[in-house]
């Protein structure tokens, strides 16, 4: 279990701002797009605009990376949202107990249960989010 703390203090305005632009470069180009925010296996986390059923990264895949997708119409407020006490309690809970193994296969993310419950609780925040657009 990684005893070290997130990275972020707090949430990267230029970060933020660059995948507004993005998103906005894609939906101008009738490209449908959405927000996804990675808390990667080191405690770095990362904002990029992407496409809508872009497919997921290996390291996403197989939990080593940890991705929340936000609807494209929060992009606005989305370094306030990220900046919020309980989204950033939750995200250093999810990475506090999360660890990466080898199966035998692939290396894979393994989180222990305090952090498979802050990292639901924060998949259900996304949603939540995302569905009132502010």
């Amino acid at each position: 279990m990684s005893t070290q703390n997130i990275i972020f203090t707090e949430i990267d305005s230029p970060d933020c701002e660059i995948a507004v632009e993005d998103l906005r470069d894609l939906q101008e180009r009738g490209i449908q797009s959405e927000i996804r925010v990675v808390l990667t296996e080191h405690g770095h986390l990362t904002i990029s605009a992407v496409r809508c059923n872009a497919g997921t990264p290996q390291r996403q895949w197989n939990g080593v990376d940890q991705a929340f997708r936000l609807h494209a119409k929060c992009a606005e407020h989305l370094e306030r949202f990220l900046s919020s006490n309980g989204v950033q309690t939750l995200l250093q809970d999810a990475y506090s107990g999360h660890t990466v193994k080898w199966d035998g296969h692939n290396h894979v993310g393994v989180l222990d249960d305090d952090a498979q419950e802050a990292s639901h609780k924060l998949h259900q925040l996304f949603e939540v989010y995302g569905m009132r657009g502010k």
